[in-house]
């Protein structure tokens, strides 16, 4: 750099020098000291130069002392990478100045001291990998140091900005960038992918799906998924309650089946979508079938008979109709357990496991004939066959001009109405004899001889 010499010259060092030179042709006299050859002297100035940032100036003429209203231009060459900014000046009042380009032309009137200030710059170097675009704000390719650069990426329909790569990083876009050294920087794009998530028939479950993006997203019927080229999509197939996962189905783009290239069933509920092309996948579910509610139906007898139909089991909720069947000289009676009534027919609600019981008890004849005589015999009650243990009322009905004469059989006497328990087949015969004139007959004659 350059500073000024006591009023008499301006001292210069270069950027790479610290020595100080004096201008040539200016001499200092001692203090007091009168030179007589001054007032017959031209005056001369020095001028000093520097440069702020990489570059060298040249003055023309050559020297750096000049005579009082000498014209001498000042010329700035910058350095490679740099550029000339503005020229700056010190004592700028005393002389004139007049600047054009990297020149500056200076009519001399003082010392004085100029300074050429550069600024470096550097190259901006952007490249695309896939279809799309990237711009730059402001519009260049070389820039001064410190400049703040915007860079836009803009991929093309059916395509997605990626990522950055070089010396810049990330994914965000429009992005800055402050250009302190040279940049090449790449624009990444990638192929958007479309995947096609549907359950079948919109019913039996959900599918989960999570990329590996970020995205996360619940299907209950049919959606699409957009995802970039190389993002892997994982799928989870949720089945609903009375439903059960069944398969997978798995489509290119073009329809064909695929999975991993060789099939397109999948039975595990768990499956992943590879991002190499876009996918369409089917998931299958089917209703779980849940046996019936059974319960078991046990029928038993009491006595002699049958039942129809006998023990077996029955869904829930099924009414099942009972019959009991006597044998042979038994007779129903009733029914226990888990039906009631006396009735042979009986229905049972199948709700829980259940016992029946029928039972029959025996029967027996009871036969009542005249012997003798002429007449009718009632029974009460009536019928001929009861149960055992039953009390029957024999009544006896002489036919007219007859009386009843007693009992013979199983039934002594001559009560009437004769009483018999029925324990056993029982046959009684009446006896009925004539009536005497006079209304005597031969019971009233054994009574009286008795």
């Amino acid at each position: 750099m350059c500073v000024l010499g006591f009023g008499l010259g301006i001292g210069c060092t270069s950027k790479n020098s610290r020595t100080s030179q004096r201008p040539s042709g200016l001499e200092r006299t001692a203090p007091g000291e009168r030179d007589p050859t001054v007032e017959s002297q031209v005056k001369k100035y020095a001028i000093g130069t520097t440069t702020i940032g990489n570059g060298a100036i040249s003055l023309l003429p050559l020297g750096g002392v000049y005579d009082e209203g000498a014209l001498v231009i000042a010329t700035i060459q910058p350095a490679a990478g740099y550029r000339f900014d503005h020229w700056s000046y010190e004592n700028e009042s005393a002389s004139e100045f007049s600047e054009d380009g990297l020149s500056l032309a200076i009519t001399v009137h003082s010392d004085l001291f100029i300074a050429a200030n550069l600024i470096q710059q550097f190259n901006l170097t952007s490249s695309v990998s896939g279809l799309g675009s990237l711009t730059a704000d402001p519009i260049g390719g070389l820039y001064d140091y410190g400049s703040v650069v915007t860079l836009t990426a803009t991929p093309v329909s059916g395509n997605v900005f990626d990522s950055w790569s070089g010396d810049l990083s990330g994914s965000t876009s429009p992005i800055t960038v402050t250009m302190d050294s040279a940049k090449n920087i790449a624009a990444n794009f990638l192929p958007l992918l479309n995947y096609s998530i549907e359950v079948l028939g919109g019913v039996g479950g959900t599918v989960s799906v999570v990329g590996q993006d970020g995205t996360s997203k619940l299907v209950s019927g049919s959606d699409i998924i957009v995802l970039k080229q190389g993002v892997d999509l994982s799928l989870a197939a949720n089945a609903a309650a009375g439903y059960q996962f069944s398969h997978w189905e798995f489509w290119d783009a073009q329809g064909n089946p695929v999975l991993n290239g060789t099939a397109n069933v999948w039975p595990d509920p768990i499956a992943t979508l590879v991002g190499d092309q876009s996918r369409r996948a089917v998931a299958h579910f089917s209703a779980i079938v849940v046996p019936p509610q059974t319960y078991m139906l046990t029928t038993n007898v009491v006595g002699q008979g049958t039942v129809v139909p006998g023990s077996s089991t029955y869904n829930a909720g099924q009414t099942v109709n009972l019959s009991a069947i006597a044998a042979l000289g038994w007779v129903f009676d009733h029914w226990s357990g888990g039906a009631t009534g006396s009735s042979t027919v009986t229905s049972v609600a199948m709700n829980a496991n259940k016992s029946v019981t029928a039972t029959f008890v025996l029967v027996y004849s009871l036969t009542a004939t005249v012997s003798t005589g002429q007449g009718t015999i009632q029974m009460s009650p009536p019928g001929g066959r009861y149960v055992t243990g039953t009390a029957v009322s024999l009544t006896p009905v002489p036919a007219e001009g007859y009386v009843f004469s007693g009992w013979t059989g199983d039934l002594s006497g001559d009560a009437n109405p004769g009483e018999i328990t029925v324990n056993g087949n029982k046959a009684v015969q009446a006896r009925f004899t004539l009536a005497t004139p006079g209304g005597v007959n031969d019971a009233a004659i054994r009574l009286l001889l008795e």
